[in-house]
């Protein structure tokens, strides 16, 4: 299927903030434009797009499209955002997907899990919409010692590991847990599992102590490294996740819906 299949959906859930639009962009821009830090989002596509080979027969989706590049590199991808970027395919809720159930093989996304307002309600419409053997998979900020302090500092990411399964939103203000992956996923591991029997957790790789702030980020409007070093901080990721999750920034979670038998 096309996104051409789908009508535009226009009731799409606007941010409380009005710059939401202005700051994906810019922070797109910094991405395309710091060859250091988009050789790092390469990457993490190069893993979408392993597993999308992977993968049964189906739509395959991105949430959160607007700050990336991914379907520049997948052009099969649906690219789709909550706020209306002229890129995008599908404008929509994460929270209430304009897909049949069972026929998405894939959703993936990166920062993006962490933002929405509700995660319950969004694995619900997930594990409704994604084929038996269909996967999530996405890149979010660790809650590692590293990755609470370095994405504070660099990112100005709040973690509160005590949170719940939700964002805090008003006509005010927006308040991200950039924790939610670990409450989610690892500290209520036993409550997703029994109100989520359809849905299993495979694998959580945390990686990329270095390379993301080495790079600029999306606070900086230059790389702090050269790209040629690419390889060699590679290397020095590698090494220090190897020696323990507590070093990294991110994190790749790989969530699949059972097939039955």
């Amino acid at each position: 299927m096309s996104p051409e299949e789908f009508p535009m959906i226009t009731h799409y859930y606007a941010p409380p903030y009005s710059n939401a639009m202005e700051k994906t962009l810019t922070h797109r821009e910094k991405v395309l434009n710091k060859p250091f830090l988009r050789q790092l989002y390469g990457e993490w596509y190069e893993v979408f797009i392993a597993e999308m080979e992977n993968l049964p027969e189906g739509m395959k989706i991105e949430l959160g499209a607007g700050g990336g590049f991914l379907k520049q590199v997948a052009p099969s991808i649906i690219s789709t955002d909550s706020l209306p970027f002229p890129t995008n395919d599908l404008t929509f809720s994460p929270l209430s997907m304009p897909f049949n159930s069972d026929s998405v093989s894939g959703i993936f996304m990166i920062d993006t899990f962490c933002r929405i307002e509700d995660t319950h309600a969004f694995l619900t419409e997930a594990q409704r919409v994604l084929k038996p053997g269909g996967k999530i998979i996405m890149v979010e900020p660790a809650s590692s010692i590293w990755g609470r302090v370095a994405n504070r500092w660099f990112c100005q990411k709040s973690f509160d590991r005590s949170g719940v399964w939700s964002n805090t939103l008003t006509a005010a203000y927006k308040r991200v847990n950039s924790a939610l992956t670990w409450i989610v996923f690892e500290r209520d591991l036993p409550r997703f599992h029994e109100e989520f029997p359809n849905l299993s957790l495979q694998s959580v790789d945390y990686h990329t102590p270095l390379r993301y702030f080495l790079g600029g980020g999306s606070r900086f409007d230059r790389a702090f490294v050269a790209p040629s070093s690419y390889p060699f901080f590679c290397l020095a990721d590698a090494w220090l996740s190897e020696h323990s999750p507590q070093w990294s920034m991110f994190v790749t979670l790989e969530i699949e819906k059972k097939v039955e038998t």
